[in-house]
């Protein structure tokens, strides 16, 4: 095996396996959400460790698309740099470099030093891979510039482990011996690893100085250390430069002996050579797979961006709108405060003209109202009193005996009544109008407060020889003005006996709701025109003279008070005939 090639196995196995670069360092996220895929990371860098790389890699994956979706950067950079390895252990230095780029950048940005100086060192492994040894020295300057800055001893101590390396492969020979040197000396740290590490240089450099004895010597030293540490890699590599340097200084004892304890390791290692072959090929497939789960992911970011882009492009778009918007508001804003100086007069012109016109047109239709009242009680007025003036004339000339006194007394006293209700009617009809009846609301008794009126009305149905039945219910309280409630209910019943004829019938009954109840007055009298009835509920008719089926008289105003007293106390109206 030729001499560079063994040396850079050895080399990679221990940067891989080293304590610095080892990627089992907490995740410093207090995140509650990502505490399982901090779990996560511990247990893949454990299998990383123990060279489960397959299974190492299936557990990284899914912890690294989480810190993508969650912005959680520095579970992303711990993530990334362990599949940076996994990908490195297969010698597969492009992804291992996307993904330590990456991690660098990362760190950079969070501000991060112990991990970025670690990234620096992976990434100088890398470098030294592709045969970039002057890219790969400065990287390796950088972590050991940076380890010894924040005080990492030994990340320091394998930086200069790595220079050392880089430098003999260059064939700076003082330069790596340098570096070597101040490994084996270094006060602050010792690592039989390390040591191990700087001695098999040392070696290597003093074989190809054609010094064998010193040759021997370092190699002899890098094996106890590497027996130690418990490192077989290392230690083989010790023998087999240990058995070249005593073969070429002619001690063939010690070179038999040590190529016989080599041969031992190397068989005890191929056994490992072939295991690491057949989880390569199970690595490179789990790869695979975990290459296209990350496409997707980026797929779907690519996605996300675009959505983003496309929403922030409408976003500039409808500010542009709006600012042209605004502009042009205003400009119209401009505009309309000129026209609005002009228009103002006019506006409060037609305003005033309109409420003139308004009240003109109430006006109106009060004096047409008053028009037709009056003409009303001219004529309706007109009868009643000449009946009663020749009634008294009656009594004042004494021709008239008991019999004919009590009919013509009866005559009289049913004019004055009908006469006192017009009078009444247009009296809160007028009040009403001109400046509003004042209203006290109270509670009320509804049945009581029928039963009152239907006692006083009963009177006046037997007269006309009408059936008035209330019927009886629980008591039922209501709120409204007392005055104005009695009024609708005297003008409806009394309407209800107006207009039924002799034999006849009127009930008064009711009917209970959850929060309402209906107060329902039927009669079985000549019914109402439906375009009347319309009229009536509307209020859109005019006042008439209407006559019951006993040639009754009235001026028309009892709907209307029942209308306007209805919407002044919450009371619905209805009717049917």
């Amino acid at each position: 095996m030729p001499t560079h090639k063994f040396l850079s196995v050895i080399f990679l196995y221990f940067v891989l396996t080293g304590r610095v670069l080892n990627p089992t360092v907490s995740v410093r996220d207090s995140s509650t959400a990502g505490e399982t895929f901090k779990k996560q990371i511990l247990v893949a860098k454990e299998n990383y460790n123990n060279g489960n790389y397959t299974t190492s890699i299936r557990d990284a994956v899914p912890v690294y698309q989480y810190a993508q979706r969650h912005q959680d950067q520095r579970l992303l950079a711990d993530a990334g740099n362990l599949i940076g390895l996994i990908y490195l252990a297969q010698n597969n230095q492009t992804e291992a470099m996307k993904y330590f780029r990456q991690a660098e950048s990362v760190n950079k940005e969070i501000g991060d030093n112990d991990h970025l100086a670690a990234n620096y060192l992976n990434i100088s492994l890398v470098l030294c891979d592709q045969k970039l040894l002057d890219s790969a020295i400065i990287y390796a300057t950088r972590c050991l510039v940076l380890s010894q800055t924040c005080g990492i001893r030994n990340l320091a101590v394998m930086a200069k482990n790595h220079l050392g390396d880089y430098y003999f492969r260059q064939s700076k020979m003082a330069l790596a011996e340098q570096e070597f040197m101040a490994v084996l000396n270094d006060p602050n740290f010792q690592s039989d690893w390390e040591n191990s590490f700087a001695s098999t240089g040392l070696s290597q450099i003093r074989s190809a100085q054609k010094r064998f004895k010193e040759a021997a010597g370092f190699a002899v030293r890098a094996f106890d250390y590497a027996q130690k540490a418990g490192a077989k890699w290392d230690a083989a590599r010790a023998l087999d430069l240990a058995q070249q340097a005593e073969w070429a200084i002619g001690d063939a004892r010690s070179a038999y002996q040590h190529l016989r304890l080599f041969k031992l390791y190397n068989d005890s290692l191929s056994s490992v050579e072939k295991d690491k072959d057949i989880n390569k090929l199970l690595l490179t497939e789990k790869s695979l797979e975990n290459e296209r789960l990350l496409g997707k992911t980026q797929i779907s970011d690519q996605k996300n961006k675009i959505n983003q882009l496309i929403i922030a492009i409408i976003s500039l778009l409808v500010i542009l709108l709006l600012c042209i918007a605004v502009g042009v508001y205003r400009r119209v804003i401009l505009a309309k405060r000129e026209n609005q100086k002009l228009q103002s007069s006019a506006e409060a012109i037609q305003h005033q003209n309109k409420s003139i016109e308004k009240q003109n047109e109430g006006l109106h239709k009060l004096n047409e109202d008053k028009n037709q009242l009056f003409s009303i009680i001219s004529h309706d007025l007109r009868s009643p009193f000449a009946a009663m003036q020749s009634t008294l004339s009656l009594f004042k000339s004494g021709d008239l005996d008991n019999e004919e006194m009590l009919v013509v007394t009866a005559a009289l006293e049913e004019q004055v009544g009908a006469s006192a209700h017009m009078l009444d009617d247009l009296l809160l009809w007028a009040s009403n109008q001109l400046s509003g009846i004042a209203r006290k609301e109270v509670e009320i008794d509804l049945v009581a407060k029928v039963a009152k009126i239907t006692g006083v009305l009963t009177a006046v149905a037997k007269r006309k020889q009408v059936t008035l039945t209330h019927q009886d219910h629980t008591s039922a309280l209501i709120k409204g003005d007392a005055d104005q409630i009695r009024i609708m209910i005297q003008n409806l019943v009394s309407n209800a006996i107006k207009f039924t004829p002799e034999g006849g019938q009127v009930v008064i009954r009711y009917l209970q709701h959850d929060d309402t109840i209906d107060l329902i007055i039927e009669d079985n009298g000549v019914g109402i025109a439906p375009e009347v009835l319309t009229d009536l509920l509307s209020g859109s008719g005019k006042l008439t003279s209407t006559y019951g089926t006993a040639k009754e008289k009235g001026v028309g105003l009892g709907m209307q008070l029942v209308k306007d007293f209805a919407a002044q106390n919450g009371v619905g109206v209805a009717a049917k005939s």
